[in-house]
């Protein structure tokens, strides 16, 4: 069989069937059965070594090589738990998948909600972030997301996971039940500044590539090197009284899903850089302890070059 068709194949048995039969269980049995199915059928396989190579660099000799195969392998294995998170949401009750999820520190957001405020949850791409605007409803808040559009050029040769990401986004907009506010259109601007004005509480991964960043880029330091991330939703921030409440969120080895928020700080005009590293402080002290989580990791070096 060609080659070609031999990968959309295997695409489409993944993403369309492999992945609904095995979220018709509930998680963590839903995450055991995915991860034994990537690790037979190698899904990703041509990831690892790009992981295993941006570790070494990131980290020297801080792993060992068995250190890194194996870090590279869990990384997969998250990828292909957040995979099925949408199939997830689409077949079971809420109920069913919060038996699964831990929440510490809710109560920063909790006295937010209260005081009848807004803020930006500012997290980056770790696994879960599928349930973030459940659980933001959960203590009272009103979700919403900054979303980058999924483009059908840059996935071309990937036919199956661009439906797989549209359906994917569908069941976020459901979710979130807003408006997805996308960027690099001409009402992001507005529509982000009038969901902070309604005590919304925003949603934004702030690790974006910077080949998908039309806006501003601030350089932090981060992980031993200077990164460059997206800093013009922190611009707009600064013009409010919202504040930043830093997320990180990962899965245990038991397949349980954690989400960690942080104390609240503000972000005053002139001070975004100051912000963007503070949210780089945090997150990197997390990624130091558990690398494996953050999903970047086989681009990494996209950030720095």
């Amino acid at each position: 069989m060609d080659i070609h068709l031999t990968k959309r194949f295997r695409e489409a048995e993944y993403y369309f069937l492999k992945m609904f039969l095995c979220a018709l269980s509930r998680p963590p049995k839903a995450y055991e059965k995915i991860i034994a199915f990537t690790r037979k059928r190698s899904i990703f396989e041509w990831r690892r070594k790009n992981v295993e190579r941006n570790l070494e660099i990131v980290f020297g000799d801080r792993f060992s090589q068995k250190e890194r195969e194996d870090l590279s392998g869990r990384f997969l294995e998250i990828l292909a738990c957040d995979d099925i998170d949408c199939y997830l949401w689409l077949l079971h009750p809420w109920s069913h998948i919060r038996e699964n999820i831990r929440i510490e520190n809710g109560e920063i957001i909790q006295k937010i909600v209260r005081e009848k405020r807004s803020c930006v949850v500012l997290s980056a791409h770790f696994g879960g972030g599928f349930f973030v605007f459940e659980i933001l409803r959960e203590l009272g808040g009103k979700p919403q997301v900054i979303g980058r559009p999924i483009f059908h050029e840059e996935l071309k040769s990937d036919i199956f996971r661009y439906l797989y990401l549209k359906l994917r986004m569908w069941c976020l907009n459901e979710t979130v039940r807003e408006k997805i506010i996308y960027t690099q259109t001409e009402e992001t601007k507005e529509m982000f500044l009038r969901r902070l004005d309604e005590g919304y509480l925003i949603y934004v991964t702030f690790d974006v590539p910077p080949q998908f960043t039309k806006g501003s880029v601030e350089e932090v330091f981060f992980l031993s090197r200077y990164w460059k991330y997206p800093s013009g939703f922190l611009k707009l921030l600064s013009r409010t009284r919202g504040t930043i409440v830093p997320l990180f969120t990962y899965l245990t080895e038991e397949g349980t899903r954690v989400f960690t928020f942080f104390p609240e700080y503000p972000i005053t005009e002139g001070g975004v850089k100051e912000a963007l590293q503070k949210s780089a402080n945090i997150f990197e002290r997390f990624i130091n302890e558990r690398p494996e989580q953050w999903f970047f990791w086989d681009s990494a070096q996209v950030f720095w070059e």
